[in-house]
């Protein structure tokens, strides 16, 4: 098995003087993180112009940096296993479970799912050591072989695990609407504060925080909100209601807050936000 870009490791079925099946497989990573999946294809080349390879049974298997296995389950429910897999695609062949043919001169192509447990990176920042290897068996003829590939590694590294707290009043003060005195609008603070309680780091965070909806207003009145300042970790930043938090560390957390008024008093009572990080691999997550 070869995981990296530098290229498969091909293995013939036996040693013969002519090639009967030209195994390769890759995954074309190094590195990924608990919970993101990654891809693992399999190629089988039938060099045989007029014989089948029958009864394919394909054995994907994972191992520590010391050799020991690691469970793997197409269970999602098993809340034992280190890594997830499953099947995404195959051609040129319909199973691997002991049924499969691949077709003379033809090459069956197998990709399968694979996504690290959580807790399967044992908290090493710099990630953990995992081995994934495959054992192919087929029959030819009704005489079974076996072919082991060889494993080659892959690090799994943590993920982040963040935590969203706000704080918002449940009313706002701002012109009486039952009085003809127009009174001064009273600011008020709308805050959030973002632990990242996993072991990896949280990058190019961002809450994107919507207008909050205001209450009590059977009679129609024009009501607007305004933002007067915008603060995070203590820096002013844009009047805005994106707030860009930059990197988060595992085991930190960073604060945010809004500073704003409303033209007319009146309470809370709905308010939704999203937030979005980047990870080490790229992408977003939200």
């Amino acid at each position: 098995m070869s995981i990296s870009q530098s290229g498969s490791f091909a293995q013939h079925a036996f040693a013969a003087d002519s090639v009967c099946a030209e195994v390769k497989i890759e995954i074309a990573q190094e590195l990924t993180l608990e919970r993101q999946a990654f891809d693992a294809h399999m190629r089988i080349n039938n060099g045989l112009s007029n014989i089948t390879l029958e009864d394919v049974d394909i054995d994907v298997s994972f191992s520590d940096e010391t050799g020991n296995v690691v469970h793997a389950s197409f269970d999602p429910n098993d809340t034992a296993a280190l890594f997830f897999i499953k099947i995404d695609s195959m051609d040129n062949i319909t199973n691997v479970n002991g049924s499969g043919k691949v077709d003379p001169a033809t090459s069956a192509d197998i990709h399968w799912l694979i996504i690290p447990a959580p807790g399967a990176s044992n908290g090493v920042p710099q990630g953990t050591l995992y081995y994934v290897g495959a054992t192919l068996k087929y029959t030819i003829g009704g005489e079974e072989h076996t072919t082991e590939v060889t494993p080659d590694y892959i690090f799994v590294k943590p993920m982040p695990e963040l935590v969203l707290d706000y704080f918002l009043p449940s009313e706002v003060f701002g012109d009486d609407a039952f009085t003809d005195e127009i009174e001064p609008p009273i600011p008020y603070t709308l805050g959030v504060r973002i632990g990242n309680n996993g072991l990896g780091t949280a990058k190019q965070v961002k809450i994107n925080s919507a207008q909050p909806k205001i209450t009590e207003n059977k009679q129609g009145l024009l009501i607007g909100f305004a933002i007067d300042g915008c603060e995070v970790n203590d820096v002013l930043t844009k009047n805005t209601l994106l707030a860009d938090f930059g990197n988060i560390a595992p085991n930190k957390a960073s604060v945010a807050r809004w500073i704003m008024h409303c033209t007319i008093s009146g309470k809370f009572v709905d308010f939704k936000a999203d937030f979005s990080h980047s990870d080490e691999l790229g992408g977003e997550q939200i």
